[in-house]
């Protein structure tokens, strides 16, 4: 079940010192993951590339001034408004029946209110210009670039599509990027593309990381010749069918396994969450095997010129 424990929603949030303590746990969270090398950048590209008025232009922990500001009775109106029943989803996978999880669910979740109807925003693809950049210095050993572009949510032709380019530029020891800058010119030491594909809208991935001493505009000027490639004629056919591959071996490695992230309760939980149907991850699985070079390539140009 993704948030609603058993034990109730608010069994945490009902005194002041309760909400304390787990203000500083999340507030320890934060300066873990910022302090860490690179761990700046996160908040740097959501500011830049969503709007302010956007859903996804705050961090999902928030920061230290809205952590510090919540008070007692701000918590316990966010918990009575979201944190019921009608806005979660439960996902059960494992040797058990349907009679026998259903009795279960109803002895241990049973009594959790469903709560008010929650407002949703509707899908929002951010729709960008021209070409925005930031630079930030920190105590890091090598020079880092990511190149962002927002594109649409998950459970969408485009995110499949602009799944499988992801690939095509840096799955793998032959993919183009990777073969382009870690091989052949040998001017980074690692690169990788990919999405983040969520409810409302999606963003499109690539870093590099530079070769200690190596050249920022060197690098970027061989991802941009390389992702061109791909917009002028789309993969090769022998690179669609390699990546198909590899998409459909993943998914089917996830699915070996009953929880954790790509596991059965997974995919089911999140296809209900953000398609409304747990077997929508059969269609695409549909847009995969049937995806074609034109039309992948023609996905990615949406991508740079904006949706």
């Amino acid at each position: 079940m993704d948030g609603i424990r058993s034990d109730g929603p608010s069994s945490w949030c009902d005194d002041q010192k309760k909400l304390d303590e787990q203000r500083g746990v999340v507030q320890n969270e934060k300066r873990q993951y910022e302090d860490q090398p690179y761990g700046i950048t996160d908040e740097l590209i959501i500011k830049s590339t969503w709007p302010a008025n956007h859903p996804y232009s705050w961090s999902v922990i928030g920061s230290m001034e809205d952590l510090n500001a919540a008070s007692l009775t701000d918590v316990q109106l966010w918990f009575k408004t979201y944190y019921g029943a009608a806005n979660a989803v439960l996902s059960i996978a494992g040797d058990v029946t349907p009679e026998v999880a259903l009795e279960k669910v109803k002895k241990y979740f049973g009594d959790i209110p469903s709560g008010p109807p929650v407002a949703h925003q509707n899908k929002w693809i951010a729709k960008r210009t021209g070409i925005q950049r930031q630079q930030v210095e920190d105590r890091v050993p090598q020079a880092r670039i990511f190149k962002v572009w927002n594109i649409p949510q998950y459970a969408s032709k485009g995110a499949v599509y602009l799944d499988l380019l992801s690939d095509i530029l840096a799955l793998g020891k032959t993919s183009r990027l990777y073969k382009r800058l870690v091989y052949d010119d040998q001017i980074a030491t690692n690169v990788s593309s990919y999405i983040d594909a969520m409810e409302v809208a999606g963003q499109f991935y690539i870093d590099a990381m530079v070769k200690p001493g190596g050249d920022l505009i060197k690098v970027e000027k061989a991802i941009d010749e390389e992702l061109a490639k791909v917009l002028q004629s789309g993969p090769t056919e022998k690179e669609l069918k390699r990546i198909k591959t590899q998409y459909k071996a993943a998914f089917v490695r996830g699915i070996e396994r009953i929880g954790g992230f790509g596991g059965k309760s997974d995919i089911l939980a999140r296809n209900m969450t953000y398609a409304g149907d747990p077997e929508y991850y059969k269609k695409d699985a549909y847009v995969c095997r049937t995806g074609n070079s034109k039309g992948l390539a023609e996905y990615s140009k949406r991508m740079v010129i904006g949706w």
